[in-house]
């Protein structure tokens, strides 16, 4: 039995199947309705610390990339380019280089005409800017590789079940049983909870404490905003990670935008309009990075919706996060999983070990999309999402899953 139906759940209860498991995946809500639906989906190791957190984040990557093939729809293996202005973050940026260097990990100091080769459309840069790429590195199109996911799983017999929320999970002579809140009750052997932020929940619920940043405290480092764009003129094929600005492509034309300083501001409490004070400030630091995208302009109608994931740019430990979206359909919402393992439990399979004993720091991380809807004003898409995890055990759960019942729980 796994409970949650993200990129991290599907891909368990795959690897399960294909071991010869008879497997259910209980959903509480759709599946890509939860820490899946908030993601930068950025595949990287660059600023990942301590080092099992690093080599975890590289088993990952090198998953991720296995698990494409020769090509894969979701998967965009283009690199990721980043400039440094002030003195700070060149000095930052050349500690973090030295060191990838010396643990074999691809990172390359180029030129601004370099930069500019890889990316036309990038926006010119003082001239005593420092660039760096990371070729290695790579983002996804994570309600893709969701479906992906998904579909291998059923192929191999899972059964997926949607609105099922886990209220109880029970003990007995003949074994475990789940109960749900709509009355379903699912005999299972063993049960592995992939609830994202619902983790803590989810492992009270068998006397376990999983250790979690308060996913509703504004101003906290569990909360941060992200945004897309309508569909643009500027040319884009990788992450882009500029002084005060991150954009990667994310289908049909369109940018999933953030800025890391704004977060601070953000109250998970608090509605944000489409065209409000900090949509209009993502969209104005636009040109700073795309000298072709103009302002753009975001896309969807002022509508609320809630997910989770994560935002990805700097180092330590995951936060989940949730999110609220400002405009756009929330049915097409591009998901964002983390840079882990999504070949059905790859990290799994080649033994990674919990990482206890490692100590949390914020980690930047990135959010979902918000198409629009067909025939609505334009706006801004606009997610305040919060990444909210708090100790190596959540961590444990959030890329290695948390085993709940079972001979080795």
């Amino acid at each position: 039995m796994v409970i949650g139906a993200g990129v991290v759940g599907a891909a368990v209860a795959a690897e399960l199947a294909a071991r010869g498991a008879h497997v259910t995946v209980l959903e509480a809500d759709h599946p890509r309705a939860g820490t899946t639906a908030n993601s930068f989906a950025w595949l990287n190791s660059a600023n990942k610390e301590p080092e099992p957190y690093f080599a975890l984040n590289l088993a990952g990557m090198r998953a991720h990339r296995e698990f494409a093939g020769d090509g894969a729809p979701w998967f965009f293996p283009s690199g990721n380019l980043e400039w440094a202005v002030t003195d700070r973050h060149k000095e930052v940026l050349a500690e973090r280089v030295a060191r990838l260097k010396a643990r074999d990990y691809p990172a390359e100091w180029i030129t601004a005409e370099q930069a500019g080769k890889l990316e036309p459309d990038l926006a010119a840069a003082p001239s005593h800017a420092v660039f760096t790429f990371f070729p290695e590195e790579a983002c996804t199109l994570p309600v893709l590789l969701l479906s992906r996911l998904l579909g291998g799983a059923r192929d191999l017999g899972v059964t997926v079940v949607g609105g099922a929320r886990v209220t109880a999970i029970e003990h007995g002579p003949a074994g475990t049983t789940v109960i749900c809140a709509d009355g379903g009750r699912y005999p299972a052997d063993t049960v592995v909870s992939c609830a994202g932020r619902w983790t803590r929940g989810v492992a009270e619920l068998v006397g376990a404490h999983v250790p979690m940043v308060d996913p509703d405290l504004a101003g906290s480092a569990s909360v941060g905003f992200l945004a897309t764009t309508a569909p643009a003129t500027a040319r884009l094929s990788r992450v882009l990670t500029g002084p005060r600005f991150n954009v990667r492509p994310d289908g049909g034309g369109r940018l999933m935008v953030q800025a890391l300083d704004l977060d601070a501001s953000a109250d998970p409490a608090k509605p944000y309009a489409p065209d409000g004070e900090i949509a209009t400030e993502l969209l104005a630091r636009l040109p700073e990075v795309l000298k072709a995208a103009g302002h753009g302009r975001g896309e969807g109608p002022g509508r609320p919706a809630r997910h989770a994931g994560r935002r990805c740019h700097g180092g330590g430990l995951p936060r989940h996060r949730r999110s609220v979206l400002c405009g756009g359909d929330p049915q097409r919402r591009h998901l964002g999983p983390p840079a882990r393992p999504p070949g059905r439990g790859r990290a799994l399979r080649q033994g990674v070990p919990p990482a206890e004993g490692l100590p949390t720091r914020p980690l930047h991380l990135g959010r979902g999309t918000a198409p629009a809807a067909s025939g609505t004003p334009p706006g801004q898409a606009v997610r305040r999402a919060r990444r909210c995890s708090g100790t190596a055990v959540a961590t444990a759960h959030r890329y290695l899953t948390l085993l709940l019942t079972g001979p080795h729980a």
